[in-house]
């Protein structure tokens, strides 16, 4: 029979081998199980406190328009109040108030349509066609 040489590994350094290789992808698959599940949790975690916020501040919003609404029907009363005082009947004032909202109504609309066109993403569009062709 031949003699192992000593220092040279033999069959059982093989399956101690084996063995530590084993039980390192184990524990590699374990750490990455580990980690994807805590990362899941982390997202799910984020992703509820956004959609809470993201409640709270619309909640915020429609408060604050239906102040600023209020506040507006106000200041119209008032200059109203102010324009009878002066002398001017409530026909010419009502007009006067609705040309005034129709302009600004206008004037906002036309700055939403020229925003508008970024809703299309141009620049990613075109930077796709760019790879594409």
């Amino acid at each position: 029979m031949d003699a192992v040489p000593p220092g040279s590994p033999g069959p059982d350094d093989a399956g101690a081998a084996a063995e530590g290789i084993g039980a390192a992808a184990s524990d590699l698959w374990r750490a990455t199980r580990d980690r994807l599940g805590s990362t899941v949790e982390l997202a799910a975690a984020e992703a509820e406190l956004a959609a809470r916020a993201g409640v709270g501040i619309l909640i915020l919003a429609v408060l604050a328009i239906v102040a600023i609404l209020t506040g507006w029907v106000f200041v119209v009363v008032a200059a109203a109040a102010l324009a009878v005082a002066a002398g001017l009947s409530w026909p010419v004032i009502a007009a006067g108030i609705a040309l005034a909202h129709f302009v600004i109504a206008a004037l906002l609309l036309r700055t939403a349509a020229g925003w508008s066109r970024h809703l299309t993403l141009p620049a990613l569009r075109a930077a796709l066609r760019g790879q594409g062709g």
